[in-house]
C-alpha cells in the first residue's frame, strides 16, 4: 500500500508541474497577444493619428465632418488637433 501511495504522489506531483507549466505557457502566450493588441490599438488610437499633423473637424453642432462636401460658405469650424483647437470659418469649398 506504502508503494502504491508513494507512486500516485509521485504521479501527482508530476502532474502538477506539467499543469504548473502548462498554465504558465497559455498565460505567457495571452500575455503577449494583449501586448500585440495594444500596439496595434496604439497606432490607430485619435491622439497618435493627430500628432502626426491631422486634424478632426467639427462643426458647431460637434459632428465630425469627413468631407469638404459636408460643409457650406462661411461655416464656423473646430479643428481639432494634437495640442489645442482651432477656431475656422470656411472661405471657399474646393472640389478636388
Amino acid at each position: 500500500i506504502r508503494r502504491r501511495l508513494s507512486d500516485e504522489a509521485q504521479a501527482a506531483r508530476q502532474a502538477s508541474t506539467k499543469l504548473d507549466a502548462a498554465a504558465r505557457r497559455h498565460l505567457s502566450r495571452k500575455a503577449q497577444a494583449v501586448s500585440q493588441a495594444s500596439t496595434r490599438l496604439g497606432l490607430v488610437s485619435p491622439g497618435r493619428i493627430l500628432s502626426r499633423g491631422y486634424a478632426m473637424v467639427t462643426g458647431l453642432d460637434g459632428k465630425v465632418l469627413t468631407r469638404a462636401s459636408q460643409a457650406v460658405v462661411g461655416q464656423e469650424l473646430t479643428l481639432t488637433m494634437s495640442e489645442g483647437r482651432l477656431s475656422a470659418k470656411v472661405a471657399r469649398i474646393f472640389d478636388d
